[in-house]
């Protein structure tokens, strides 16, 4: 099985696995979900990018 197959079959497992927690949770609990973590994401990339500032401005 080609490289490409094999992401494909992983990824389609993937997309199963959200539907099965969409069923579970609800599709409003999952976006509330989703939303509350690209916002973690975002204010965790915005503290590393001041981390770094602080570090080479200590140098």
């Amino acid at each position: 099985m080609s490289i490409i197959k094999k992401e494909n079959v992983s990824l389609l497992n993937v997309a199963y696995d959200m539907d099965r927690v969409v069923v579970v949770l609800g599709e409003n609990k999952v976006k509330e979900a989703i939303e509350v973590a690209k916002h973690l994401e975002q204010t965790n990339a915005k503290q590393n990018i001041k981390k770094k500032r602080i570090d080479r401005d200590s140098r």
